[in-house]
Order: structure tokens, then sequence, then C-alpha cells
């Protein structure tokens, strides 16, 4: 499919980028769908990689500076997948945030859980497995979650009426 406009595909990549980052993956997928054919794709692609303007570990470094307080290793693995950052450009972006700062994910979850739970610290086992739930799905392994909540001293309240037969 040859695309009918004046603007070349390179042209229209730094348009693009000048709007906001994107992976490899993504910028070429976006330019593809807009119309130009797949060498000049790949063409643009490389001279824009030499010239520093795609870099897949910047991006991801920069995705976890901005979601490391919100969202744990797992979850900020599986979003940059999508965004077609594979798993070993993950951990190398990883590796050199941690370089420049150092990643408490106890204390990162013990916030979420003071945000969640408000200074409530009481809760029913069906509140406890939600927050449980909620933090796994943040993407924090059970491991970090419990050594969290053992940390916060969590009282959990079981209904002796739940496990009673009738």
């Amino acid at each position: 499919m040859k695309r009918k406009s004046n603007i070349s595909c390179k042209n229209y990549a730094l348009y693009l980028l000048g709007r906001r980052s994107y992976t490899k993956k993504k910028l070429t997928r976006k330019l593809i769908e807009k119309g130009y054919d797949n060498d000049e794709v790949e063409k643009s692609i490389t001279y824009l990689e030499k010239l520093g303007y795609i870099n897949d570990v910047q991006y991801a470094v920069s995705y976890i500076r901005r979601n490391i307080k919100l969202k744990g290793p797992l979850k900020m693995k599986l979003d940059l997948y999508a965004k077609g950052i594979d798993n070993d450009t993950f951990n190398l972006a990883f590796e050199e945030y941690e370089n420049y700062e150092e990643i408490d994910t106890e204390n990162i979850i013990c916030d979420l859980i003071n945000k969640k739970l408000k200074g409530n610290y009481n809760i029913t086992a069906k509140e406890y497995g939600k927050l449980i739930r909620f933090l796994g799905q943040r993407g924090f392994s059970y491991e970090d979650i419990k050594k969290a909540v053992d940390k916060i001293s969590i009282e959990v309240e079981y209904d002796e009426n739940i496990y009673s037969r009738r």
C-alpha cells in the first residue's frame, strides 16, 4: 500500500515523536497503519534509532519512573510488553533505574495499603482478600505483599457464621 501524501515517512515519524515517546514496535505499527510501505518504515526507524530519537530502554526507564509508586515490577513488565518492550530490555531498564534510585517495594506496598484502608487496619476476611488481590493485580509478588502486611500489623476479623453449617 503506497502513501499518497507528500509527507515522508521519516518526517511523519519525527512529528509523532515530537508529540510523545514511542517504542520501536508502536511507532512501526503506527507508520504502517498510516500507509507507508515496510521498507520505508524500516529505513526511517533505523535512522531515528541511530539519532537516538527511538530508544526502548530509555522509554522503559521513563515508564518505570512514572509508575514505580503505583505498580509492581510484574505489572510494569506486562504493560511494557504490550507496548513492544521485550523481557531483556525491561530487565536492563529496571537495573538502570535501580542504579539511580533504590526501589523499596515493601514501603511502596505499605503506602498503597495505607491509602486503600485509610488508617483502618481492623478489617474483615473479605476485605483482606480484596486487599491482597488488589495488590497482586498491581504486580506485586505475594511474598512482598505478605511482608508489607506483617509490617503494618493488619488485624483480620473472621466471621464465624460463614464457617458454620446450616
